[in-house]
């Protein structure tokens, strides 16, 4: 049986970001402005205190992305399937995953995607506290906040990541997709129907599949905890 086709990124807009840097942990929103005519990326910075969002973990992503370029390159993939190798050597191993933001934070969605050990590490194990909450709240989704930073020592440096806890449960909000991340595009034309069609049909097998945790490869997982950049 194949494991399903790569899902590399490709043109169009992206959604607002939720970033976590990999060295400090700290945290912010970045979005794409306009002023003056020209796009510019404006960011604000969110105190630990004040971090408080429903994460998707039941559609949290494991695969690659590439930060290099002027624009991220991205091969990510539903948790239990095969991330087969890094579709290039500057291709680091990372999650992804979107939030709802509380409206204190702005509201909206947005998404994480980051190459860091340190925060990888930190959702494998609000991963685990998500599967066992389950039991209780079938369905729902957890309501997140932090609890401090988390330090880990490496052999190129220190990787941090904000220590996770969940706090209440909800049902899931309908701005996060049942059936997993969406990538915004431009208007739908003629030609992108077929296409359409067979997104549709991809987004509801997926939302049948079983999820499970999240596994690492090999000592260090692949992961740069230096990087969780993405430049524009």
């Amino acid at each position: 049986m194949s494991i399903g086709k790569r899902k590399t990124s490709g043109g169009g807009d992206f959604l607002p970001r939720f970033k976590i840097d990999g060295r400090t942990a700290a945290m912010s929103t970045e979005d794409r402005v306009q002023e003056d005519g020209n796009w510019t990326s404006k960011s604000q910075n969110i105190p630990y205190g004040k971090f408080r969002a429903i994460i998707d973990m039941a559609n949290i992503e494991r695969g690659y992305a590439d930060f290099t370029g002027r624009k991220p390159d991205m091969a990510f993939f539903p948790l239990g399937e095969d991330i087969g190798e890094p579709p290039g050597k500057n291709h680091k191993e990372g999650l992804r995953v979107l939030l709802q933001m509380s409206t204190s934070l702005g509201g909206g969605v947005r998404e994480l995607i980051s190459t860091a050990i340190g925060v990888y590490n930190a959702f494998d194990k609000l991963h685990d506290d998500y599967e066992k909450g389950l039991v209780d709240h079938p369905g729902c989704l957890p309501i997140v906040e932090c609890a401090g930073i988390n330090e880990q020592k490496l052999g190129n440096g220190t990787s941090a990541a904000p220590i996770r806890r969940i706090v209440g449960w909800v049902p899931r909000p309908p701005e996060l997709p049942v059936g997993g991340i969406p990538l915004p595009k431009a208007a739908d034309t003629d030609e992108d129907e077929e296409e359409d069609h067979e997104m549709a049909e991809a987004i509801a097998a997926r939302s049948a599949r079983k999820k499970t945790p999240i596994s690492r490869s090999g000592s260090n997982g692949g992961h740069d905890d230096m990087d969780t950049e993405i430049p524009f």
